[in-house]
C-alpha cells in the first residue's frame, strides 16, 4: 500500500470533522469572493450617479461579509487542525504498540536516536499535513476555483491573460516538489543520526569518560551537527526561492492585467466597477499563490515523514 494511502487510512475515521471543515471553508470563500463583486455594483452604481446610500450600504454589506468569512475560517480550523490532532494521537499509539511487539534483534541493528526522532519529529510533520497543511490545500483550491469562476464572469479574455504566466508556474511546482521531497529526506535521516548520537553518548557515558574519549566524540558530534545544518540549509534555500517565484508571478498576472484592462475600461468595453472587482479577485489570488509553495513543502515533508513511520510499522 502507497504511503498517501496510509496516510488517508488515518483520516478516514474523522472524516466527518474534515467535511465540517471544508463546509466551513467554502462558506469562507464564498463570503470573500463576494466582496469585490459588491465593490463592483459600488462602484458602478457611483459612477451612474447613485446617491450615497448606496455606498454606505455596500461599505455595510463588505463589513458583515468580513466578519462572517472570519467565522467560517475559524470553523475550519477548528474542526479540520483538531482532526490532525487526533491523528497524531492514533499514529503514536500505533507506532508506540509497533515499538512494544517488536524482537530484540531490531533494536540491534536500529539506533535508539533515529527511532526517537521518527516518534517525534516525523510525527509533528504528519501532523502539520492533516491538520493546517489540509486546511491550506483546500483553502487554496477552493480560492483559486472560485476567483477563476468570477473573473470569467467578468471578462474572459482578460482571465485568459492574467493565467498567462501559469505554465512557467507548473514547471516549477514540478521542479520544487521533487527537491523539497528529497533534501526533507536527506535531513530527517541527518537528524536521526544526530539523535542517534547523543543517546549513545548518555547511555555511554562512563565509557566515554573512562577512556577520556572526550575530544573524539565532542567532534563527531560538531560533523553531525554541521551535515544536519547543511542539509536543513539547502532545503530552506529551496523554499525561499520558491516562495518569491510564486509573488513573481501574480506580480506578472496583475502588471498585465493592469495594462489590458485600463485600455478596456479606457475603450468602455467594460466599466470601471467591473476593472475594479478583477483587480480585487487577483488580488485575493496574490495570497494562495504564495502560500502555494509552503503548502507543497508541507505535504512533501510530511508524506516524506510518513513513509519513515511506515517503516517501523511494518517491521
Amino acid at each position: 500500500m502507497s504511503t498517501a494511502r496510509r496516510f488517508l487510512g488515518y483520516l478516514r475515521p474523522y472524516l466527518a470533522r474534515y467535511l465540517a471543515g471544508l463546509a466551513c471553508l467554502v462558506l469562507a470563500t464564498t463570503f470573500s469572493l463576494a466582496i469585490p463583486w459588491t465593490v463592483k455594483h459600488a462602484v458602478d452604481g457611483m459612477t451612474a450617479g447613485a446617491d450615497h446610500g448606496l455606498l454606505v450600504a455596500s461599505a455595510g454589506f463588505v463589513l458583515v461579509l468580513g466578519a462572517l468569512h472570519g467565522l467560517a475560517r475559524l470553523g475550519s480550523r477548528f474542526s479540520i487542525i483538531g482532526a490532525g490532532q487526533w491523528v497524531e494521537h492514533d499514529l503514536r499509539r500505533d507506532l508506540y504498540a509497533s515499538f512494544l511487539r517488536l524482537p530484540a534483534a531490531f533494536y540491534h541493528v536500529r539506533r535508539t536516536g533515529d527511532l526517537m526522532t521518527r516518534a517525534t519529529s516525523d510525527i509533528t510533520n504528519v501532523r502539520s499535513l492533516a491538520g493546517f497543511g489540509s486546511v491550506m490545500l483546500a483553502q487554496t483550491t477552493l480560492a483559486f476555483a472560485g476567483a477563476l469562476v468570477a473573473m470569467l464572469r467578468i471578462d474572459p479574455w482578460l482571465t485568459l491573460w492574467a493565467l498567462s504566466p501559469t505554465p512557467a508556474l507548473v514547471v516549477a511546482i514540478k521542479r520544487f516538489s521533487h527537491a523539497v521531497d528529497e533534501q526533507t529526506t536527506r535531513a530527517q535521516e541527518q537528524l536521526g543520526e544526530l539523535s542517534a548520537k547523543v543517546q549513545e553518548n548518555l547511555s555511554g557515558m562512563t565509557v566515554v569518560r573512562a577512556y577520556t574519549m572526550e575530544p573524539a566524540e565532542i567532534a563527531g558530534f560538531a560533523r553531525l551537527n554541521a551535515e544536519y545544518m547543511a542539509r536543513s540549509v539547502r532545503l530552506a534555500r529551496t523554499q525561499a526561492g520558491f516562495w518569491p517565484l510564486m509573488g513573481l508571478v501574480g506580480g506578472l498576472g496583475a502588471l498585465i492585467i493592469l495594462w489590458l484592462g485600463g485600455r478596456e475600461v479606457m475603450a468602455g468595453r467594460i466599466t470601471l466597477g467591473s476593472f475594479v472587482a478583477f483587480n480585487g479577485y487577483l488580488a485575493y489570488l496574490a495570497w494562495p499563490t504564495v502560500a502555494l509553495g509552503w503548502t507543497l513543502a508541507v505535504a512533501r515533508r510530511g508524506l516524506a515523514s510518513m513513509q519513515r513511520i511506515v517503516e517501523i510499522l511494518d517491521a
